[in-house]
């Protein structure tokens, strides 16, 4: 399996005496301590989003690293601006090669309240033999691939019952070790590992709660209830007594921890909040001082992911950008001054290709008029700019949405607009206008700078004479 940007694979491990209780003596970190790693991971995922919308690394693992950013930034209670809805539009168009990118893809673009059928349909599709999945359609069944795809199928509804007993027995539970814990592959003689452990102990716990399967024989009898707290357990053993973090060979790791992490708050967050609480204390002083973790958007997005869910608007954004106040603030931005472009790279998005939204033009001077989709709402809609900015001049009237006046200032302008009506869900998209510059009459020569500056001196010195001179005439 190709999982380099994982980095990660099956050690040995040592157990401990007994449970969590013996697993870390590390205190949780400070409300402001978490807030602070907040901010700072996501001021770094800000300014290193890529000009079409995507986070990745060196080129690689895109749609991994895109869709964990956004559930990182939907985690802090941001789903607004330009930096969501352009990953989203990348998101809504990338290619998934392998069935991890396909089901994080899909179960993202799910929670984000974007029709997903045609994904789950291919989701569907590239099983193997086993009712399972590999790591690429028709490959052997392998662990996370299967409880990434059945999770999010589980999410959208789209489980095909018939077959799901299949894919338990001979996709996942066939990786189940002695031990509680959980291999990369069924039937495989390696040790279990944290990665595939947390990720099966998910996906058991999601049947349980969606489906209401209490227990299955393949042939051999699981209590599914059993399962998920036996792997839990497995889990917290790996939890290390120094500083808090979880890895399969005693030496602390950024992901291992955060998928632990967000597997343990996934099964039972009341039982598990001082594991958790300890694993926070690893991940907040494993953060680098540029705010990420180890300048990776994958592991910061998944460390971003395991802090404490934020509310929508939870973090005050003062200019409705998508970028919270304090986010700015830590960027050197006014977070009272409207940004046109909210971070560094961003606004370089191809829309119809990276994102999937809304493109105009018009000219500087020039009257313009545009009549916003209804994205199918039934009911009388209504419009609103829910965050970003209008080109200078430019009105929406939210009646009607239609977007009318005369472009004053020349430029590249992203928002985002909200479609609503009673009892329906808010729907959204992304919109940019692109407003070109007037054209200069005939004969007309552009002014260099220093001469702009010495003309408008001329003109202030030119009010003050005036003003003298009435006065004496008076």
């Amino acid at each position: 399996m190709d999982r380099k940007w994982l980095a990660l694979a099956a050690k040995g491990f040592a157990l401990c005496a007994a449970t969590w209780v013996c697993a870390s003596t590390a205190a949780p970190p400070t409300t402001a301590q978490i807030d602070a790693a907040r901010i700072g991971g996501l001021a770094w995922l800000m300014t290193h989003q890529q000009r079409d919308g995507s986070w990745q690394l060196a080129g690689s693992a895109s749609v991994q690293s895109t869709s964990a950013a956004i559930d990182a930034l939907a985690n802090a209670g941001i789903v607004r601006g330009f930096p969501y809805m352009s990953g989203l539009g990348y998101l809504q168009n990338a290619p998934s090669a392998s069935v991890d990118a396909l089901a994080r893809q899909a179960a993202t673009l799910h929670a984000a309240g974007t029709p997903v059928s045609a994904l789950m349909a291919r989701l569907g599709e590239v099983k193997n033999g086993n009712s399972a999945w590999g790591a690429y359609p028709g490959y052997g069944s392998s662990l996370p691939d299967t409880p990434l795809a059945l999770s999010a199928q589980l999410r959208a509804g789209t489980v095909n019952i018939p077959t799901v007993t299949t894919t338990l027995c001979r996709g996942l539970l066939d990786a189940l070790k002695p031990d509680n814990s959980f291999a990369y592959l069924p039937g495989s003689a390696a040790s279990g590992a944290a990665v595939p452990t947390a990720y099966a102990a998910m996906a058991l716990h999601s049947v349980r709660t969606t489906l209401g399967y209490s227990s299955l024989t393949c042939p051999t009898s699981h209590v599914l209830a059993t399962r998920v707290t036996n792997a839990a357990s497995w889990l917290l053993a790996r939890q290390n007594a120094t500083d808090g973090g979880f890895s399969d060979d005693g030496s602390s790791d950024v992901l291992e921890t955060a998928i632990a992490t967000l597997a343990l708050r996934h099964i039972q967050p009341t039982t598990y909040a001082a594991p958790v609480g300890e694993a926070l204390r690893f991940l907040v002083t494993q953060q680098s001082a540029d705010g990420s973790w180890g300048g990776d958007p994958f592991a910061t997005a998944l460390a971003l992911q395991a802090l404490p869910k934020l509310n929508v608007g939870t973090l005050a954004d003062s200019n409705l950008n998508g970028l919270p106040d304090a986010v700015e603030a830590r960027l050197g931005n006014n977070p009272n001054v409207p940004n046109r472009t909210p971070a560094d790279g961003n606004g370089g998005s191809v829309v119809g290709s990276t994102v999937s939204q809304l493109l105009a033009s018009g000219q500087q001077h020039q009257a313009f008029g545009l009549i916003l989709p209804n994205l199918d709402i039934t009911g009388t809609p209504a419009w609103r700019i829910d965050s970003g900015l209008l080109p200078d001049g430019l009105v929406l009237n939210p009646a009607t949405g239609q977007l009318a006046g005369t472009p004053l200032t020349a430029g590249v302008f992203n928002f985002q607009v909200v479609v609503s009506a009673t009892a329906q869900t808010d729907r959204a998209i992304a919109a940019r206008i692109d407003i070109e510059a007037a054209p200069l009459a005939e004969g007309d020569v552009p002014l260099p700078a220093w001469a702009l500056g010495l003309l408008a001196a001329m003109l202030v010195a030119r009010g003050g004479l005036l003003k003298n001179r009435r006065r004496n005439d008076a």
